[in-house]
């Protein structure tokens, strides 16, 4: 299950019994560190949630949101992960 909240200029994606594999979502984070905010916390690999916040506070939030997952799709693409 995958649960999104926007709020101001952020989002926190929570990621419950997840089928996203957690070492690409920490790749996606590590990508996007020159140009949000990210943090990761939770109980363990299946149930954690993703903070993201443009460093830019005039870039849309909703946008980068896309562009994280685009990225981690495309990763799991890459991986052979179906």
């Amino acid at each position: 299950m995958l649960h999104r909240t926007f709020k101001d200029n952020t989002v926190v994606v929570t990621f419950k019994d997840s089928v996203y594999p957690f070492e690409l979502v920490v790749e996606v984070l590590n990508e996007f560190k020159e140009s949000c905010w990210v943090a990761i916390y939770g109980e363990d690999q299946t149930n954690f949630k993703v903070y993201i916040e443009p460093k830019d506070s005039s870039a849309n939030v909703e946008i980068a949101y896309g562009e994280f997952f685009n990225y981690l799709l495309g990763l799991m693409r890459a991986a052979d992960i179906k």
